[in-house]
């Protein structure tokens, strides 16, 4: 396994999904099998500035795996590509 991949999967997350506490993300997702994943650009700042959203320098990308219809977590990168075999949403 890539040093990298074994690094993100090996880091203290507290989730707060179900009561679970901490835990590294490689136990969550032995624990919980997502069932969907997403892609998810955000272009704009989630703050106002004289009542106008400001255009971001770059685009921040959210790479999100889903437990089920309304709870989602973000990972990272590596993570998600990690997961071929989990359907996109």
């Amino acid at each position: 396994m890539d040093n990298k991949l074994e690094r993100c999967l090996n880091k203290l997350y507290d989730f707060g999904y179900k009561d679970e506490g901490v835990m590294t993300l490689g136990q969550f997702l032995k624990k919980h099998h997502p069932i969907q994943k997403s892609i998810s650009v955000q272009e704009y700042s989630e703050h106002r500035i004289h009542l106008e959203y400001v255009k971001l320098e770059k685009p921040k990308t959210d790479y999100m795996l889903w437990l089920d219809d309304r709870h989602g977590i973000n990972v990272p990168k590596l993570v998600y590509d990690m997961l071929e075999n989990v359907p996109e949403r």
